[in-house]
């Protein structure tokens, strides 16, 4: 059962200019779906979830306590920066895919292997990090997960701003039991030409059988 989170305000800066700030605004869980279900948490910062090399995910684990790794970013332009992670031998893709309004859009992720995790996804706009949790995630094997995003926080000026970039994140992976992984493309070429070869070794097989049984003489 998924633990759900109440909704958690942080600030990452200790001080603030005379000029407004950006804010929660009417931010909410639902803003962020997978398969039909709002997240289970959310999570407020003036950081940036995509600072340095791993991502920052300081800009929300003092509220989704753990130990949390970068599993990809996706830039402003809203392409997936790099082959997302390989996750305890789980390969991953993700889409992501803005609306011309640049401030709601869709996303999904798709693993090779059955598992079960957390994520978090990070999105920065309007020099604010609103984090959105997925706490207990069931990934089913070569599945496609899809969900959708809303921007419904404020920028200093109390507007919604425009997507800046979004930086995913996850905890305790773990493989399902018994679910055996999708095979790679290739594997499956190397699967049909084996079964392909094997069928036509037990062709030539049963005709040598019949051939000798008929006294050499040629079977057509």
């Amino acid at each position: 059962m998924k633990t759900k989170y109440f909704m958690a305000l942080l600030l990452s800066v200790a001080s603030f200019s005379a000029s407004a700030a950006a804010s929660i605004g009417n931010a909410k869980v639902t803003d962020f779906t997978l398969n039909g279900q709002a997240a289970d948490g959310i999570a407020f910062s003036t950081g940036n979830g995509q600072s340095g090399p791993n991502g920052n995910p300081s800009v929300f684990n003092n509220v989704f306590t753990g130990s949390w790794n970068l599993l990809t970013e996706i830039g402003s332009n809203g392409q997936v920066s790099s082959t997302p992670l390989n996750i305890a031998g789980s390969g991953f893709d993700v889409t992501f895919s803005l609306a011309p309004n640049q401030k709601t859009g869709v996303w999904s992720i798709t693993a090779t292997q059955s598992m079960t995790l957390d994520l978090v996804l990070g999105m920065h706009a309007g020099n604010a990090t609103v984090s959105f949790l997925f706490n207990d995630e069931q990934l089913t094997a070569g599945q496609t997960e899809t969900g959708t995003f809303n921007i419904g926080w404020f920028n200093g000026g109390s507007n919604i701003p425009a997507y800046s970039n979004l930086t995913m994140f996850y905890k305790d992976a773990v493989l399902t039991p018994g679910v055996s992984p999708v095979p790679e493309a290739g594997t499956w070429a190397m699967m049909l030409a084996g079964l392909g070869f094997l069928g036509f070794a037990a062709r030539r097989k049963n005709a040598k059988i019949r051939q000798d049984d008929l006294g050499g003489s040629q079977v057509i």
